[in-house]
């Protein structure tokens, strides 16, 4: 009971799949843990609040698409 208790967005239900949540690895009432934080050989990441995750980050494992619409008369 004494890990926090906040759950990364990323494994949310979708469709069938259920929720497969990570919580963060940190003890419970922790300070923001550096956003520069990395553990050698550590696959973990640290969200914007503080927060330290045991898996990848989301925001790195999809590529990112800029869509453009441009319309003229």
């Amino acid at each position: 009971f004494d890990n926090c208790l906040q759950t990364g967005p990323e494994h949310e239900a979708i469709g069938n799949a259920q929720a497969r949540p990570s919580y963060c690895t940190l003890p419970i009432f922790h300070p923001p843990q550096p956003l520069d934080w990395n553990a050698a050989g550590n696959a973990s990441y640290v969200s914007n609040d503080g927060h330290s995750f045991g898996c990848p980050n989301p925001n790195n494992l999809r590529q990112s698409f800029h869509v453009i619409f441009v319309l003229d008369r």
